[in-house]
């Protein structure tokens, strides 16, 4: 589990991951993009993305966007796109 904050005009880019994970908003307005479905939410709504489903936010207001996160795996293993500068961050296959 964790939170985090973004201000205005931040974007968490596309991504994945192998676990399922699920958002609360806490503050502000959020603009997801799951599997390329718009989901727009607000103060006490939830957003479900299912395991392997590429997914990304950002705030959708003037607003500072307040999230918390919540994983149903105990490892989080994160891929960008392999054209993502993120990529590079990308975390490897266990063994």
């Amino acid at each position: 589990m964790s939170t985090s904050e973004h201000p205005p005009g931040e974007e968490v880019p596309s991504h994945k991951h192998r676990c399922g994970e699920i958002f609360v908003v806490t503050g502000g307005r959020a603009r997801f993009t799951v599997d390329g479905e718009v989901i727009i939410a607000t103060v006490g709504d939830m957003v479900a993305v299912p395991a392997g489903s590429w997914h990304g936010f950002c705030p959708d207001s003037d607003e500072e966007l307040r999230l918390v996160a919540a994983f149903d795996a105990g490892a989080v293993h994160t891929t960008f796109p392999e054209d993502s500068p993120l990529a590079a961050f990308n975390t490897p296959d266990d063994p």
